[in-house]
């Protein structure tokens, strides 16, 4: 399958028009590809946070703070499954 580079929208509709595209989309997941997605966002949904008012001089150093927290608890919730 071609990979087809366009520059302007114009481009494209004339490649759809002349059949070089079909617009399909041709993936489709199967059950066990939904249960991985579940799994991963079960890890991720249930994990609590340490309680408290935590102050931060920058968004992005909470934004830090709050990624290490969720991965660690989400790997330890992942090895005691």
């Amino acid at each position: 399958m071609p990979i087809y580079k366009f520059r302007k929208i114009s481009e494209l509709d004339e490649a759809i028009r002349k059949g070089k595209i079909t617009g399909e989309f041709t993936y489709r997941p199967d059950r066990e590809y939904y249960r991985k997605v579940l799994m991963e966002l079960d890890l991720l949904v249930h994990v609590e946070l340490p309680r408290g008012v935590y102050k931060f001089k920058t968004l992005e150093e909470a934004d830090r703070w709050l990624i290490k927290n969720l991965v660690e608890k989400a790997a330890r919730k992942a090895k005691s499954k």
